[in-house]
Order: structure tokens, then sequence, then C-alpha cells
């Protein structure tokens, strides 16, 4: 190779390099920075899924309730947790703050019900795993996030 091909692979070879090192000094927070397009499938995609789990699990719900106040009380808990999702979808901070906190709570007592739910009924024992797991999978991406630093518009 000439020389002048030498040299001009060098400063190119230098210019990828000093551009890494830019993008990485940019770098703030305790988690990289994502694409965009995956923090927008995370932030509208999982209280989405717990929302149309709700939907779901509902007839499960209706088919086990004693009474007809326990089939309201399941109808009303079901609207509630699909208005909180759609708050959380988009990004109202009251909506956001409450739908992680039913999440949490769910989660804990989802998680102590599970053994007890096992002995009685494969079916519902299925049903309270995927609901625990969403609600726990939200959780802890909304934790992700919010330790990851803010992307540049």
């Amino acid at each position: 190779m000439s020389a002048t091909r030498l040299r001009n692979i060098d400063k190119r070879l230098e210019y990828v390099t000093d551009r890494v090192k830019s993008v990485q000094e940019e770098e703030t927070g305790f988690i990289p920075k994502p694409s965009p397009i995956i923090l927008k499938a995370a932030r509208r995609v999982l209280p989405f899924s717990v929302a149309t789990w709700s939907i779901v699990e509902l007839p499960i719900e209706m088919i086990l309730a004693q009474s007809p106040t326990e089939r309201l009380g399941s109808v009303a808990g079901c609207l509630i947790w699909v208005a909180f999702a759609f708050g959380a979808m988009y990004k109202k901070r009251f909506a956001s703050a409450v739908f992680l906190f039913l999440c949490a709570v769910s989660s804990i007592v989802v998680a102590q019900a599970l053994p007890i739910v096992y002995e009685s009924s494969a079916v519902v024992f299925s049903v309270s795993v995927v609901d625990l797991v969403l609600k726990v999978s939200t959780l802890l991406a909304s934790l992700i996030l919010r330790l990851m630093a803010p992307y540049p518009r």
C-alpha cells in the first residue's frame, strides 16, 4: 500500500475512535441510552398488556364469583385497571403513579396467594402467574426507565 493510502486509513480510524469516545462521554445515568423506539414500546406495550390481561381474566373471575356483588366488584376492578393502564400509556403522571402502585400491591398479593391457588386449580394458578409476570415486568421496566438518562429530542 502507498503511504498516502495508509495515512487516509489512519485518519479514518482516528475519526471513528474520536466519535466513539464522544458518544461514550455523553452517556449519563446508570444505564446507557437505548433507542427511542424501545423506550416508546416499553412505555406503551407493558401497561397495554396488563390492561388486556385484566380483560382476558375477567370471565374467569366472573365464573369464580359467588354473588352479584363480587361480579360487580370484578367488573369495577377491571375497569379501574384499564383506566389507569391507559393513563400510564399516555404519560399522565397521576395515573402512572397509581398504576405502578397498584401493580406493586397486586404483585405482592398474588405472589403470597400462589401456593394456595396451586393446590386448588391449575387454570387459576396459570392465570395468576401470567398476571404476576406482567405486573412485575411493568414495575421493573418502569424502574429501568427512571434510571436511564433522558433521551435528547
